[in-house]
């Protein structure tokens, strides 16, 4: 698959949160209380950028 390809970033935020509480990355669009996940109102809203978006056939 390819999650392979964000392995050493996923480790370098591990290791950040782990040593200092913190990380330079921006994380919060993946916290455990966000809307997505915890109200059941949410609609979810897809943006596509570039030629993916423009021709779904490839």
């Amino acid at each position: 698959g390819h999650a392979a390809k964000f392995a050493s970033l996923i480790g370098r935020i591990l290791a950040e949160l782990t040593v200092t509480g913190s990380t330079r990355h921006p994380i919060a669009p993946f916290a455990l209380d966000r809307p997505a996940l915890t109200d059941p109102s949410f609609v979810p809203t897809f943006r596509l950028h570039g030629a993916a978006a423009a021709s779904p056939s490839g």
